[in-house]
């Protein structure tokens, strides 16, 4: 065999190994993503039954009647379920959101609060400010950067917004006059 035609073929074998174990990565980061889905599914189902169990074992206690009781239980456990799940989706979103994002954030809400007109308004720029900052992170510029130039951004964006608020309520006032 010829060096030249040996070296292609140690090549062809290198890239095989390298996609056959980059696929064996794949394949095993799909499995633990499941197994954690599983494991999660799994413990939630438990902790449910022994909350309806635990409830219709009390309702019985107490003497009510066991297919009152596991409906009541059962009911009581969705309520708890549910009153768990506001509570956390209204503190994970706020906890997550940091520096600029949040900054954003609170914009938003203000805004929202608004009429549709002025939110259209203000709704196309602010999307502008943080695709910007997306690119920016994409293209490997330092963070403190990006969240400097994001701050600039958004503080120009307030005091704008603000200054047209000032103007209406001045010209409303005017009207009223």
């Amino acid at each position: 065999m010829k060096p030249r035609t040996l070296a292609r073929a140690f090549r062809w074998l290198k890239k095989l190994l390298r996609s056959g174990l980059t696929l064996l990565k794949a394949i095993t980061v799909g499995i633990r993503k499941f197994c954690q889905f599983a494991v999660r599914q799994i413990l939630t189902e438990i902790t449910l039954a022994i909350l309806v169990i635990g409830f219709s074992y009390l309702l019985m206690a107490w003497g009510m009647p066991l297919n009152a009781a596991f409906i009541l239980a059962i009911a009581l456990t969705s309520a708890i379920v549910a009153v768990v799940g506001i509570i956390w989706l209204k503190f994970s979103t706020n906890s997550k959101l940091k520096g600029e994002l949040r900054l954003s954030h609170l914009i938003t809400k203000a805004l929202t609060h608004e009429t549709s007109r002025e939110w259209d308004e203000y709704q196309d720029w602010l999307h502008d400010i943080m695709l910007s900052r997306h690119q920016l992170l994409d293209n490997q510029c330092p963070q403190w950067k990006v969240s400097l130039i994001t701050y600039r951004r958004l503080s120009a964006f307030c005091i704008v917004v603000g200054i047209s608020k000032v103007k209406h309520v001045a010209a409303s006032i005017r009207r009223s006059l």
